[in-house]
């Protein structure tokens, strides 16, 4: 493998990781920390999984997220 592919794997870990933190944040009705304006925020991760795109697809399995 080269330098790049190991790259691509290691950051497409952190995607997926990242998005297992955000399903089971959504599933037991947990807020999430955000860096946002100096100042840490709390947001709905359901929220943030819509805006990365993984809410609201075809065969996707955050569909069953309560209140998604």
């Amino acid at each position: 493998m080269t330098k790049e592919s190991y790259s691509k794997s290691a950051l497409n870990a952190m995607h997926r990781a990242s998005k297992q933190a955000l399903e089971k944040a959504a599933n037991m009705d947990l807020k999430i920390p955000e860096w946002k304006d100096g100042k840490i925020i709390f947001i709905d991760p359901r929220e943030k999984l819509k805006k990365m795109g993984y809410l609201g697809t075809q065969g996707s399995p955050t569909q069953n997220l309560r209140g998604a």
